[in-house]
């Protein structure tokens, strides 16, 4: 009775596997931006995602000096729509970086690797058209998961607080033609991290980063042909900042421009 048991939940498991992809958030949707979309009560999917990049500089001083760097990011990641209104959805993160510093032909190298942050999201769809489906989407990054190995190391390690960091945003989804679809996601997010103040002795004195908050932006298109389903898509992320900077000059302070946010522009 129990093998029986075990394999009809197995055969609804595999019958509930929705075509749609995870995002790299653990939501259904493209590679950054998440669909409005449900996938229907009781289907889930799940996946996996590796990117990365990578930079060097080269000086021509006297004394010749090397810096750089590259950055690799695993990130499981599945949802399951219990209805179809709600959906939730888990994307954990191993990360990967190194980085090299090479001073007169001496090379330093730094190798850590490790859980980062895990990212819970919870979804509400609603479908208000043939064409037009709305959502809300809300995502915590837990910082409990980071590993110890990207933890701050200092004297006021104690006052680090990974508190993680709170995603909020608003889906739309509008179907062009008969397979075409648009996506936009906008909304904001709020990084609760606490860092060490080093204007006190108290090693337990910690204060809110900054800048901690940013508004996402994402807008992709996708066209459905069965098997493959090609997309581009474009995510910008403004960061609240107000702070003035100096310039390379050092004459002069200057304010963040629209051109030091990140940005990304993919196709897949």
């Amino acid at each position: 009775m129990k093998k029986t048991l075990v394999f009809l939940v197995s055969l609804a498991l595999l019958a509930g596997l929705a075509s749609a992809a995870p995002s790299i958030y653990g939501s259904n949707g493209l590679f950054r931006t998440i669909s409005a979309k449900n996938a229907g009560p009781m289907n889930f999917g799940i996946g996996a995602y590796g990117f990365g990049w990578k930079w060097d500089n080269d000086s021509t001083a006297d004394t010749p000096y090397k810096h750089g760097a590259m950055d690799l990011n695993i990130v499981p990641n599945g949802y399951f729509s219990i209805n179809d209104m709600i959906e939730i959805s888990i994307a954990p993160s191993y990360l990967m970086p190194s980085e090299y510093v090479e001073v007169s032909g001496t090379k330093t190298k730094f190798n850590p690797s490790g859980l980062g942050y895990t990212r819970v999201g919870l979804k509400f769809s609603h479908k208000l058209s043939d064409a037009f489906v709305g959502g809300i989407y809300a995502g915590y990054d837990i910082g409990a998961t980071l590993a110890d190995t990207f933890r701050y190391k200092g004297t006021q390690k104690n006052a680090m607080k990974y508190n993680g960091g709170v995603d909020a945003r608003l889906l739309a989804d509008l179907k062009v033609g008969e397979a075409g679809c648009l996506n936009l996601n906008a909304g904001m997010y709020y990084d609760m991290t606490k860092v060490p103040d080093m204007a006190t002795a108290d090693t337990t004195d910690s204060k809110s980063i900054y800048p901690n908050m940013s508004i996402p932006f994402g807008l992709g298109f996708s066209y459905d042909m069965g098997m493959i389903m090609p997309y581009v898509e474009l995510q910008a992320q403004y960061v609240m900042d107000t702070t003035s900077y100096p310039n390379n000059a050092g004459t002069e302070t200057v304010k963040r421009s629209i051109m030091d946010n990140p940005m990304w522009i993919g196709a897949g």
